[in-house]
């Protein structure tokens, strides 16, 4: 081998280098661009779970309050208190909802704990809760709301009733069997037998 041949050979490398040099550089900027995006993102990450935590939190007051005041109304100096929590599983955020009663005992499961009236409370303020949220519609229709109820404590359900009607400027559509709760509606259609009606 002559020496223009090695001159020829060490040329070559020496572009090579160049190139690689060139790729290298590009590749660094390229990993330093990509390094400073990751970073922004976790800190964006960060922010975003401190305010979603911190809405979770004031979600779960204005719950808690509200179906903890409903259950109150209903079940005065007996009454159980309402506890949603948000908690963290497997990345997810999940709602835990129980009950507690005056003697402090947390029932985590209420279906299986308590009575069908509590729960029928429960369920309602839930959906007043859910209404305020979204407020997409001023009409809630309601099937049976208090059917576990005792008839005792039916006057204090439609007067609750009545009271979010107004305040809330919200129309309660409600099918019911239940006559304690007629004298707390507006207007009143009765279904007897074979579709006979009559309208107050």
């Amino acid at each position: 081998m002559e020496l223009s041949d090695y001159r020829k050979k060490l040329d070559g490398l020496v572009a090579e280098k160049k190139i690689l040099k060139k790729n290298i550089e590009k590749d660094q900027k390229l990993f330093d661009t990509l390094d400073i995006e990751l970073n922004n993102t976790i800190k964006a990450r960060a922010i975003l779970q401190e305010a979603a935590e911190q809405t979770e939190q004031l979600i779960e007051k204005q719950i808690n309050i509200l179906v903890s005041s409903a259950l109150s109304a209903i079940f005065r100096k007996s009454a159980y208190k309402f506890i949603a929590k948000f908690i963290k599983k497997r990345n997810k955020t999940e709602c835990v909802l129980s009950l507690q009663d005056n003697n402090g005992n947390i029932y985590d499961k209420p279906v299986d704990s308590c009575g069908g009236g509590a729960l029928d409370v429960v369920s309602f303020a839930l959906r007043i809760a859910f209404w305020c949220i979204h407020k997409n519609n001023n009409v809630i229709i309601l099937d049976e709301p208090f059917k576990n109820l005792s008839s005792n404590l039916l006057p204090r359900a439609g007067k609750l009733l009545e009271k979010l009607s107004e305040k809330l400027n919200l129309q309660f559509i409600i099918i019911t069997h239940l006559d304690e709760l007629i004298p707390y509606g507006k207007n009143i259609i009765r279904v007897k037998g074979q579709g006979v009606i009559e309208y107050k």
